[in-house]
């Protein structure tokens, strides 16, 4: 899997994507591009551990 260039510390990336799901929202609006679902971003993180 390709990651974006700001994701240096990929550990960290995955943290701060925990976090954000813990705070159990279903739909997460991003300063740029389309909202992005609760399963969409579970999937994008577990692709780090593979």
């Amino acid at each position: 899997m390709k990651h974006p260039p700001f994701h240096d510390n990929l550990e960290q990336v995955k943290n701060s994507i925990d976090y954000i799901l813990s705070l159990n929202t279903e739909t997460f609006y991003l300063g740029h591009g389309n909202p992005v679902s609760r399963k969409s971003l579970i999937n994008y993180r577990d692709q780090f551990s593979k």
